[in-house]
């Protein structure tokens, strides 16, 4: 007799997919674009305002953040792992595989680590960097302006939002309930079967 899956379990499931998904739609994207240089031709076909804020960016962060590139590199790639992980672990936990439910313990403690140090890098070297941006090329327009201000606050409050799925995602799947639901059943003997 198959195992039931829980409700709890089966919306974790939809919901890897769902984020997984998307994410992995969004890095592939995001990876074609810089491969393309997409970025770059829209900045040197903006208004030159733009393109001389975009330049001064990227000198800026360059210069300020340590390991720039690699860090750019290292977040593309452990977002696109955590996606794949997510949509494995979704497989996993729709067929009540219990390697689903680890792979999906696993995620989630991948993924609260990775974004406590983008939390902390972003804190301690990008907030520093963008004031240098705004030091260097002061906002010129209200729009300008309201960009800076969604801009301190977005990457840490960003950061800090991506970190409650993963941390509900680590809760459920610890739980006893969740935990016995995974558990192989006890195959009966043929005498007990034959005794009833």
């Amino acid at each position: 007799m198959p195992r039931q899956r829980p409700t709890i379990v089966s919306i974790v499931a939809i919901l890897h997919f769902v984020f997984g998904g998307i994410g992995l739609l969004c890095n592939l994207c995001g990876g074609l674009m810089d491969a393309m240089g997409t970025p770059q031709a829209q900045a040197r076909a903006a208004d030159p305002q733009q393109a001389r804020r975009k330049e001064v960016t990227e000198q800026v962060l360059s210069e300020k953040i340590p390991l720039y590139r690699a860090y750019t590199v290292g977040n593309r790639v452990s977002s696109l792992l955590s996606c794949l992980l997510m949509i494995a672990s979704g497989v996993g936990l729709m067929l009540m595989q219990s390697w689903g439910r680890w792979l999906s313990v696993v995620y989630a403690a991948l993924s609260i680590l990775v974004n406590l140090v983008v939390l902390v890098y972003t804190i301690v070297f990008f907030t520093p960097a963008y004031e240098e941006v705004y030091r260097r090329l002061p906002p010129q327009s209200d729009q300008e302006r309201i960009a800076k201000d969604v801009a301190q606050v977005a990457g840490p409050g960003f950061a800090c939002f991506v970190l409650i799925y993963p941390a509900l995602v680590l809760v459920v799947m610890l739980l006893p309930s969740v935990g016995a639901a995974f558990r192989p059943r006890k195959k009966r003997s043929r005498f007990a079967r034959i005794e009833e």
